[in-house]
């Protein structure tokens, strides 16, 4: 082979290369914000008292509500919670993923320039 079809493939290697660093890159950043975002949703009316307090309304039917509506919102959070584990699961394994094919473009490009370093011809 000719060293400026070796030098051909070694750039194209190299600008493959470059497009999945900067995907990777991309990707990390996306599981970092998503690994800092909370899913917790607080309820702030937590007991009667409060509800009567805030709104000057009493009597158990408010009560009850209230822990109906904390449940719901509990149980939503921990929703939120398995939907965001397994997004930074998938996020993750796409990363991983990158990275071994970024290790053998990596492995493709040594061996091109140990070819193109002990090629002769011009």
């Amino acid at each position: 082979m000719g060293k400026a079809l070796l030098l051909a493939q070694l750039n194209k290697l190299s600008g493959d290369f470059e497009t999945i660093t900067g995907k990777i890159i991309e990707l990390q950043s996306a599981l970092e914000g998503l690994s800092a975002t909370s899913t917790k949703i607080t309820y702030l009316l937590n007991d009667e008292e409060s509800i009567k307090a805030t709104y000057n309304l009493a009597g158990k039917p408010y009560g009850e509500e209230a822990t109906n509506e904390q449940k719901l919102l509990t149980d939503t959070s921990t929703k939120y919670e398995t939907q965001k584990t397994d997004m930074m699961t998938k996020l993750q394994t796409k990363i991983d993923s990158l990275k071994l094919d970024a290790a053998g473009l990596r492995s493709g490009m040594n061996a091109l320039s140990r070819e193109i370093a002990n090629t002769k011809e011009d």
